[in-house]
């Protein structure tokens, strides 16, 4: 997303870019603004569609709008003098800078082609030895997509049709949103959950590095 984001922003002429789009009282919100709404919360679509692409964009727009008439009426009021919101601002700066150098460290790091095969055929190896599991899963970049996944789930929707709609949405994953049996090392960050999951259970949403993910659990061997 931070590659996209700055391809995107090179894109416009700076003049462009500072272009306003709404005013606030005194306050003039920009192209830029939005643009960094997005690049902070993600984006992300179920299939290649420029009419979804279209919808998207004018949802989080509309959203936009109301977040920001919601901040400056918040300021007017004093809210973010509140001890509760500074507290929460100051948990929120915290999270963000650990992210933010959780991927400036991951992307500095440099793995050689061998250093990857040596890996993978440990993992290989040792398979016989481990638990295997089979899911379904699926990964947001956008918090109102994961509410909506969830809105769906609570009227009765199977997550399993839920998983072959949304498609390849994990690296783990296939077009429809399953993996293959895969020794449990090999899942990192969600290789405890996994393990403890029984046959057709759901858990999440899990905050990663790359999104929210919701999982369910299919198969399990030894």
């Amino acid at each position: 997303m931070k590659n996209d984001f700055m391809n995107i922003l090179l894109s416009y002429s700076k003049d462009k870019l500072k272009l306003p789009l709404f005013n606030i009282k005194n306050n003039e919100i920009n192209l830029y603004d939005l643009l960094s709404r997005i690049a902070y919360m993600g984006f992300s679509i179920t299939r290649l569609d420029s009419n979804l692409v279209f919808s998207k964009l004018a949802y989080i727009a509309k959203r936009f709008v109301e977040e920001q008439i919601l901040t400056a009426e918040g300021y007017k009021k004093n809210y973010n003098l509140l001890p509760a919101v500074q507290n929460d601002i100051k948990v929120w700066k915290q999270k963000y800078l650990a992210q933010l150098y959780m991927v400036s460290a991951l992307d500095s790091i440099k793995v050689t082609e061998i250093e990857l095969k040596d890996y993978y055929s440990n993992i290989f190896l040792n398979s016989n030895n481990q638990l295997q599991v089979k899911l379904k899963i699926i990964t947001l970049n956008d918090l109102d997509e994961v509410s909506r996944l969830l809105d769906q789930m609570n009227t009765g929707v199977q997550f399993s049709d839920l998983a072959k709609l949304y498609g390849k949405t994990d690296s783990l994953a296939n077009e429809n949103g399953e993996t293959q049996l895969l020794p449990v090392s090999m899942l990192n960050d969600l290789s405890d959950i996994a393990t403890g999951l029984h046959k057709g259970e759901i858990f999440g949403p899990i905050k990663r590095s790359n999104g929210y993910t919701i999982l369910q659990l299919i198969e399990k061997e030894l």
